[in-house]
């Protein structure tokens, strides 16, 4: 079989797998750095906003040194310019881009957000919601939602957040003639509609009785992770109470109750004092994080919750920070993916505070100032604020802001790195099976080299699994073949090299440029056939390899 007809096979043999396989080891590297040139803009000099997807597609919002202040900020896109403050928009007729607000990029490769506009003759009419760049919904239009009184038009927006089916979650500004105040808030649901109007559903909005309450809702979180929604319309959210403000507080998974001020919280003894600061998420599976405030003692106060149990709380330690103690979380996001991991960050009482904040996954320490080096460069510090970083829904892709050493800002990638790992099994066979060469990552060139044949000429083969036979260190050993180590079904892909002459036999092959492998493991064992009449040894088996596929 040719190396190309192989590289095809290894993506099937993968499919489906690297989500699974998680974010360890991993790999860091610089995407945008201050001092990077935009062509025709100008030199970045500060990164503002950051997300990531599942195929790695991520947006970088940054400032440039663009003298013209109107035009300096970008978007960029996968290391390519893509929007820029002034670009002209098809609608409305004459506006162009004033300023963004928040970044998104949901896995179907779209954004939904808020974007402020010029040109459009009135400061109520120079906000509007875009579904990419396409025109969604103008400040001062009037809302088509049923759950409004007639004529209510929207006066703004906070956050717009896509999910993967194409319907967005919209915290409003509107003045709705039923509700007493003159700026009422809402939470609405858009579904853009074929280049028209999107359809709008009113989920809650300002004055109405939440499920288990009976005081009416007079706000809900604003800031742009204070909401989550996911692809099975699943809304995460807070609202804040028109009553008592010991208990006016309260987090809703649908019309399920989360949390609440002067409620029990999952510390013994210890009830919710505050959630108007809460920053959340959900998945697709409906597991929730967030974050909370407790009464009682004010060095443990603040905790993060997973799916109603602590997962992380002021005044813990942590192997990694051992023996001090977290102090907070910062005003940084939390995030939860498919497999219900958290990305959190934390500071803590390290008296040296050039090394007291890190980057968290669950437990473990992914990033930390003072100590990470990027390229050879220390993380001289690492943002803990409101847009600090994104991780993709399947977990495998991180995209955090810091700045290295000289202050020089930056948005850096963790992504799984390639690894190759013997399987020596627990009989052992007398052939070998190693790296020659290459790089276990996606698009990359790799040689693998079979040696130690039974018997010169032996023709030398080499099988690729998606698995492994049996689970844990030892293989299946057969009769007059040795152990085998690589899963039968589906069959394994099997290349031929050339006969054994005491040196090594090389494999030349290469993995697929695909982004859905990074992550996933392939499984190599190798295997020489002696055709000869009466040959003592037919068959000799190598060790296995497990190759965990690396991102670019």
């Amino acid at each position: 079989m040719n190396r190309l007809h192989a590289v095809a096979t290894f993506a099937s043999l993968c499919a489906g797998t690297a989500a699974a396989q998680g974010l360890f080891p991993f790999q860091i590297q610089a995407l945008v750095k201050e001092g990077d040139v935009v062509a025709g803009v100008g030199a970045v000099t500060t990164i503002n906003n950051l997300a990531i997807n599942d195929l790695a597609d991520w947006l970088v919002q940054a400032d440039t040194n663009q003298a013209d202040t109107n035009t300096d900020e970008v978007m960029l896109r996968s290391g390519l310019l893509y929007l820029r403050e002034g670009d002209p928009l098809a609608a409305p007729a004459g506006a162009t881009i004033g300023s963004f607000d928040a970044v998104n990029l949901s896995n179907s490769g779209h954004s939904a957000w808020n974007i402020f506009i010029d040109n459009t003759g009135s400061t109520s009419t120079d906000s509007a919601v875009f579904y990419d760049t396409t025109l969604q919904i103008q400040e001062s239009t009037i809302a088509t939602a049923s759950g409004f009184s007639a004529g209510t038009p929207y006066i703004g927006w906070f956050e717009v957040k896509p999910n993967d089916t194409g319907s967005y979650l919209m915290v409003a500004s509107v003045d709705d003639v039923a509700i007493t105040s003159t700026v009422d808030r809402a939470l609405v649901l858009g579904v853009p509609s074929g280049g028209g109007p999107p359809a709008e559903a009113v989920l809650w909005k300002e004055g109405d009785v939440l499920p288990g309450q009976i005081e009416f809702a007079a706000d809900f979180g604003t800031g742009p992770h204070t909401f989550a929604i996911n692809d099975t319309l699943q809304v995460l959210f807070f609202a804040d109470l028109n009553g008592d403000t010991t208990k006016d507080g309260v987090l809703y998974l649908g019309t399920s109750i989360l949390a609440q001020e002067g409620s029990a919280s999952p510390i013994a003894g210890r009830n919710w004092l505050s959630l108007s600061s809460a920053v959340v998420d959900l998945n697709d599976a409906g597991d929730t994080a967030f974050t909370g405030s407790l009464d009682g003692d004010a060095a443990t106060n603040v905790i993060l919750i997973r799916n109603g149990q602590k997962l992380a709380q002021e005044g813990d330690t942590l192997p990694a920070i051992a023996p001090f103690k977290l102090t907070g979380f910062g005003s940084a996001p939390i995030q939860i993916d498919a497999a219900g991991n958290v990305l959190w960050f934390g500071d803590w009482d390290d008296p040296d505070t050039t090394r007291d904040t890190g980057l968290f996954l669950n437990g473990d320490l992914l990033v930390q100032e003072g100590v990470t080096t990027i390229g050879g460069v220390v993380l001289q510090t690492l943002a803990g604020v409101q847009n600090a970083f994104s991780m993709s829904d399947d977990g495998r892709f991180i995209l955090f802001e810091g700045a290295l050493t000289g202050s020089i800002d930056g948005a850096f990638l963790i992504s799984p790195a390639g690894s190759v790992t013997a399987i020596p099994g627990c009989v052992g066979n007398a052939g070998t099976l190693a790296l020659a060469s290459g790089t276990p990552s996606i698009g990359q060139p790799f040689t693998l080299a079979s040696d130690v044949a039974q018997v010169s000429g032996a023709l030398s083969f080499v099988g690729a699994a998606g698995g492994l036979i049996a689970p844990g260190p030892c293989g299946v050993s057969l009769p007059g073949l040795g152990e085998v180590f690589l899963g039968l079904s589906p069959a394994p892909l099997v290349v031929g090299g050339g006969p054994w002459s005491g040196a090594p036999v090389s494999f030349a092959l290469a993995l697929p440029s695909s982004i859905e492998l990074v992550g996933a493991n392939v499984y190599f064992q190798g295997l020489f056939l002696d055709l000869a009449v009466g040959a003592v040894e037919p068959v000799r088996l190598t060790n296995g390899l497990d190759m965990r596929i690396g991102g670019p």
